[in-house]
């Protein structure tokens, strides 16, 4: 298996993925035809717009950027990479659609988790779940980037939260037998020298999602 991570959409989108990959050693692969994600070893779920409430059976009550089209591509895509054991990392948006996917529940507003007026993510304190590879990493709290509105509701059963944010909305999961990552930050924000010193370095989540792939898999 190619040293490949596949993206659904076009690349101009989504620079900051594709420049993340490609400095942990990996090649995004940037398309709509979800046939060439075959002969892909992973698949990556940028952030991006909210999936439509239907997927877990709730009407449109505050909801933005609605794409159908993209959900049931990606919603495809898990079901392909999931089936064949090869890992998936939800970043944002992405981790909100495997939430659902794996039979949970969304929240669609969360107050005080949105960016700043221009733009530009906001910074916040979470705390590790005990014993986590999170609490490994970067001990009990540590700050994170914050830049969305929706969130987790019920989390899927499947799924073990990794970190929270202080007012208990989960940040972060893994699947109990998959190699799933799921993260509500963006990792890909922090990983340059430049990066606001509060934070924690968002490459350790590249690395350790690259980490979990067979490369070697016909």
């Amino acid at each position: 298996m190619a040293e490949t991570v596949f993206i659904w959409g076009e690349e101009a989108e989504y620079a900051n993925y594709a420049a993340a990959l490609r400095s942990c050693g990996a090649t995004p692969v940037f398309s709509k035809d979800i046939d060439c994600s075959d002969t892909c070893g992973a698949l990556l779920l940028p952030g991006g717009g909210d999936i439509h409430p239907k997927y877990y059976d709730a009407a449109v009550e505050d909801c933005r950027g609605l794409d159908e089209e993209r959900d049931a591509a990606e919603w495809e895509l898990m079901t392909r990479f999931t089936k064949s054991g090869r890992p998936i990392l939800g970043v944002c948006r992405g981790m909100q659609v495997l939430n659902v996917f794996f039979g949970g529940t969304l929240r669609q507003h969360v107050e005080g988790h949105g960016g700043l007026a221009d733009g530009s993510d906001s910074i916040h304190e979470t705390r590790a779940a005990d014993g986590s590879l999170f609490s490994c990493w970067w001990g009990d709290d540590f700050f994170v980037n914050s830049n969305h509105h929706q969130a987790v509701g019920t989390l899927a059963p499947c799924l073990r939260p990794l970190q929270k944010s202080k007012d208990g909305v989960v940040e972060a999961f893994s699947h109990g037998a998959l190699p799933v990552l799921g993260v509500e930050w963006h990792p890909e924000r922090q990983m340059s020298e430049g990066r606001d010193p509060r934070l924690v370095d968002g490459t350790l989540i590249y690395r350790y999602f690259l980490s979990l792939c067979d490369w070697e898999a016909p």
